[in-house]
């Protein structure tokens, strides 16, 4: 099974589309981390699972999700 990064490397040598390697544009979380409120970064990779691409997704349109209710001001410490 193809991941998309495989897919989309043949999908572009085969249309000959030439590759430039700026590493800089990619939130890599295997590599070089993931910080999704970066605004200079242009993809994040990978997020496997739904939620936690949901969490970066709205991270980096400026929406962090709230803190656990544990460490939300005025909540008890147990």
């Amino acid at each position: 099974l193809w991941g998309e990064d495989y897919y989309m490397t043949h999908c572009m040598d085969h249309l000959h589309v030439g590759r430039i390697g700026d590493f800089s544009v990619l939130g890599d979380n295997m590599c070089i981390g993931a910080n999704c409120a970066d605004k200079n970064t242009a993809s994040f990779h990978p997020f496997k699972n739904w939620k936690v691409w949901e969490t970066c997704w709205d991270t980096a349109n400026g929406h962090p999700p709230p803190p656990p209710p544990s460490q939300a001001p005025g909540a008890p410490a147990w």
